[in-house]
Parts: C-alpha cells; sequence; structure tokens
C-alpha cells in the first residue's frame, strides 16, 4: 500500500516543497491533498504558462468565455493568486507563453528554485521538487480504454498533454545536476486510472532508477471548494453538476518521489 506524501515530508525532514504547475491551475487540480495538509505554507507553486498571445488558437479560452487567450491568461492569473491565496501557499508565474521556455529559460528557474551551492541557505538540502509527471492514456491504447472507460462508466482519460511533458523534461536534468530531491505529480484530468501501464513505470525508466509511489485523498468537498476558485475552468473540466464534479474528484492523488541521493546525475 502507498504511504501519504504528507507524512513523508514530515518524516524526511523537507522544509520547502516547490511544485512546478505547467498551466494556471494544474497544481491545485492535482495537488490537493498537499495543499489542503499543513504542509501547505511550505509549498510554492511555480506556473510556467502565465502569459496568452493574440496569435494562440482561441479555442479553449472562447469555450470558457473569452474573446482570446490574453483575456483569458489575465483572468486565470487571478484565480489562481486568489485560490493559492486562500491555500496558504506561494504563487509564482514564470511568464512563459507556450512555445517559449527554452533549455537556458529552464536553468534560470532551476537558480530561482535553489541557488547555487555557495549560497548560504540552510534550507537548500531540504528542499523538494515536484514536476509534472506526464500523466496520460498511454499512446495506442486510447480506443481500448476509452471502450473500457465507457463499459465501466469510468471518467474519461486524455493522451499526455506536451506542454507538460516539455516542462517536465526541461527542468529534470537541472534539477539532477544539482542533486536536489526531485518528484512527481500525477496530472489532472490526464490520469485516469493506474493501470499495469503506470506512470511510475514511466518515470523508472525516464529517470533510470525506480521511483517510490505515495499518494494522498484529500476530502471530496474540501478539494472541490478549492478548484471552484478557478471559475473559467470549473465546467469546462470537472462538470456542471455538483454529482458529477464531486464523481471526477473524489480519487486519489499520485505522487513519485526520488531521492535526493538518486537525483544527482
Amino acid at each position: 500500500m502507498a504511504k501519504s506524501i504528507v507524512r513523508h515530508l514530515e518524516r524526511s525532514g523537507t522544509r520547502r516543497v516547490v511544485i512546478v504547475s505547467p498551466h494556471l491551475d494544474d497544481a491545485v487540480f492535482s495537488t490537493s491533498g498537499l495543499l489542503l495538509s499543513a504542509a501547505a505554507p511550505h509549498c510554492e507553486v511555480m506556473t510556467v504558462f502565465t502569459e496568452g498571445s493574440t496569435e494562440a488558437d482561441p479555442a479553449w479560452a472562447q469555450a470558457g468565455g473569452f474573446a482570446d487567450t490574453v483575456a483569458e491568461h489575465d483572468a486565470r492569473r487571478e484565480e489562481d493568486r486568489l485560490a493559492l491565496a486562500r491555500l496558504g501557499a506561494g504563487c509564482v508565474h514564470l511568464g512563459f507563453r507556450p512555445g517559449s521556455f527554452t533549455a537556458d529559460d529552464a536553468a534560470r528557474v532551476v537558480e530561482q528554485i535553489a541557488p547555487p551551492k555557495t549560497a548560504l541557505d540552510p534550507t537548500r538540502g531540504h528542499v523538494l521538487c515536484l514536476l509534472p509527471a506526464g500523466a496520460g492514456l498511454p499512446a495506442g491504447r486510447q480506443r481500448l480504454l476509452g471502450l473500457y472507460q465507457r463499459l465501466m462508466r469510468c471518467p474519461r482519460g486524455v493522451p499526455a498533454h506536451p506542454e507538460h511533458l516539455e516542462v517536465r523534461d526541461r527542468l529534470l536534468p537541472h534539477l539532477r545536476r544539482r542533486g536536489l530531491q526531485v518528484g512527481f505529480y500525477s496530472e489532472f484530468p490526464y490520469r485516469w486510472r493506474d493501470w499495469r501501464w503506470s506512470v511510475r513505470a514511466r518515470l523508472g525508466k525516464l529517470c533510470g532508477r525506480q521511483v517510490r509511489r505515495y499518494v494522498e485523498r484529500p476530502e471530496p468537498a474540501a478539494k472541490l471548494a478549492a478548484v471552484t476558485l478557478y471559475r473559467s475552468q470549473l465546467a469546462l473540466v470537472f462538470g456542471t453538476t455538483r454529482e458529477e464534479q464531486i464523481r471526477r474528484i473524489d480519487r486519489e492523488e499520485e505522487y513519485f518521489a526520488l531521492p535526493a541521493r538518486e537525483s544527482e546525475a
């Protein structure tokens, strides 16, 4: 049985948790169990893609009632600030647009997460950085698993988001070279079920060693109260009725940790 991520943080002496969120809701949608716990004051959410563009496809923005992605992101940044303030966690918006996050940018973000070893930072050895895991239906399995979901009335899953994979793969090498504790979280709604084609197995292959799996299951009403603060996204992601929203929310959150001594490249 997987252990609690909150208990793991307490026992490991972790003093600061940096949750890297690709978009302006991924962290709260996926890690509310952590953010609703006593660990929240030690958590900081860094969101990478926080700016829209008049050249971007406006389909999702328009589905949420916005004219374009610039107006959408203006509103969603405010939603994110409000939600994280309510949860008691730190909030950092990195200011990138999709397609603009380079390897050099990733190196600078890691310096922001943890200054160089020469800096006198007593908490540096107790920082855990949680990256998006790149959860989602495995390639080639979507049709088969989609049929199973319809038969079993499971929430529909979707393939991994390419921008989540981009953020993970840009930051991971820099974090490991610094020797930081590295972890991952399965993103909602991309992770749908922990099958034998699991996120854990893919992360183990990515890291070249086994990762440890942890879980947290927040109280559904408490998590719904948190995600409701993202008004523009609520119906699009969780449905329009409270019954549907609770059904989608009421599931374990999944985390993975790579110990600091194993994080060095």
